[in-house]
């Protein structure tokens, strides 16, 4: 867990210093990233909030992924993904990064070939959807499978944030 909060106290210190806040979609994670941004000392500088979508409904409704890209791609895919990052910031007009997670993180699912994999997007207000990456999840406990997640979108989520600073 310690590892986790230097990432979320980083990434919180890296969007202080661009005077920006960043907001979160989840499905896959259940809050889990939310809470590790909001997490630290200081949070309210640079964490708007966060959103868990937990059923296509709710990613359709509250975050405003199209029907079509669910229907066509699953709402476990990059184009997903990417919508619910873009949708966070609609939300939240004030930050101008957000990371999305959606997956199967275990074999419970009915498309085979997505078992095990998570899909964390990016969007910034400058660019909408910016960047994704697919994340394989090995079998473990349903607690781990949600970190390890929670972990690889803490590190896109500071990746992009670095652009950022550089642009």
């Amino acid at each position: 867990m310690v590892e986790m909060e230097k990432n979320a106290d980083k990434i919180r210190r890296m969007l202080l210093k661009l005077g920006k806040f960043a907001a979160c979609a989840e499905s896959c994670t259940a809050g889990a990233v939310a809470a590790a941004l909001a997490g630290v000392p200081g949070a309210s500088k640079t964490f708007s909030g966060g959103v868990v979508a937990y059923q296509n409904s709710a990613k359709i409704k509250i975050l405003g992924v199209s029907k079509k890209t669910i229907s066509e791609h699953t709402e476990v895919s990059p184009e997903c993904a990417l919508e619910m990052a873009e949708g966070a910031l609609k939300l939240f007009p004030e930050s101008g990064i957000s990371v999305s997670t959606t997956g199967f993180l275990d074999d419970n699912t009915s498309y085979p070939n997505l078992a095990r994999t998570a899909f964390i997007g990016i969007a910034t207000r400058k660019d909408g959807g910016v960047a994704f990456k697919a994340v394989k999840i090995p079998r473990v406990k349903r607690h781990l499978a949600v970190r390890l997640a929670t972990e690889e979108a803490l590190n896109l989520l500071a990746s992009e944030i670095k652009k950022l600073n550089k642009a």
